[in-house]
């Protein structure tokens, strides 16, 4: 299984290699190879100085010459880096899947309390408050998570899906009482698509139903026209806690932050490389299936 999952993974570095353009600087370790060096410390849970150690790699892959530390430290660290990351992530997402159900769910990522991280937040995790990041989903029934975002603790989580409902999507979209917001009703819908949310209020008063976003209006009258049927829609949403538990049950799966992952820029490029590998487990599962 490891074998086939590093073979997807060093196809999609490959491919985000010559998609994205490249600089007029020539560089002397290719993109494919930095891509694929930080992907195998990720994988393995390591910092960046175990990548550039020789004895660290096996005959899944073995590269014949690898940057010093502070070579590949910045070339991590560019720009260019992660764009190279999201590429990868284009390249495992299918995007013509076809899916028509979607959702919307948060996982904390804590770092301690006496961590000196300036860009750690302290925000609402699980059952009490905790400082640290959010991981924001925005994922399809088959399990993949084409959208996601990490941000700090204290961003609220209907506001960060707004962000993130920039592309047209179809179908019915799922999230619990967090996300029953006007705004996010508005902009899934502005997307093509209709939320579903557990309704934390609503008035029954007509003249505000008029007045109010159609999207919005639609499930509310269907809430008090078809409470069963309602009640039935929303407990499809359980299916987003089996994608989150997924992506942290196995060998190298998000399961928390590592001390050396620490800052947003670092947090983000972590959590896509681990996310990365979850989409080719999940590739390669499906298609063993």
């Amino acid at each position: 299984m490891d074998r086939d999952v590093w073979r997807v993974l060093t196809a999609a570095a490959r491919s985000a290699a010559r998609r994205v353009p490249g600089s007029d600087r020539r560089m002397r370790y290719c993109d494919h190879l930095i891509l694929r060096m930080y992907l195998w410390s990720v994988w393995h849970e390591r910092p960046l100085c175990w990548a550039s150690d020789p004895r660290h790699y096996n005959t899944l892959f073995r590269p014949r010459q690898l940057p010093s530390n502070s070579q590949f430290c910045r070339r991590v660290g560019s720009p260019r880096f992660a764009a190279l990351l999201a590429a990868v992530q284009d390249s495992l997402v299918r995007a013509d899947a076809g899916v028509s159900l979607s959702y919307l769910d948060g996982k904390p990522l804590p770092v301690s309390l006496c961590s000196r991280d300036p860009d750690a937040r302290i925000g609402w995790a699980v059952r009490g408050f905790a400082r640290g990041y959010k991981l924001h989903v925005w994922a399809r029934d088959d399990g993949f998570v084409p959208k996601f975002s990490v941000r700090p603790m204290n961003q609220g989580e209907a506001k960060v899906a707004r962000q993130m409902a920039t592309a047209p999507c179809r179908g019915a979209v799922l999230a619990d009482a967090n996300y029953d917001t006007r705004k996010l009703y508005q902009a899934i819908g502005a997307c093509g698509a209709q939320l579903f949310t557990p309704l934390k209020r609503f008035s029954p008063n007509h003249k505000r139903l008029k007045t109010m976003d159609p999207h919005r209006r639609f499930a509310i009258e269907l809430c008090a026209d078809y409470p069963e049927a309602y009640q039935t829609i929303l407990d499809r949403r359980a299916r987003v806690e089996r994608i989150l538990s997924a992506l942290t049950c196995f060998g190298g799966g998000l399961t928390h932050l590592p001390p050396w992952v620490r800052r947003l820029r670092r947090v983000q490029r972590y959590v896509s490389a681990k996310i990365a590998i979850y989409h080719a487990r999940l590739r390669c599962r499906t298609a063993a299936g």
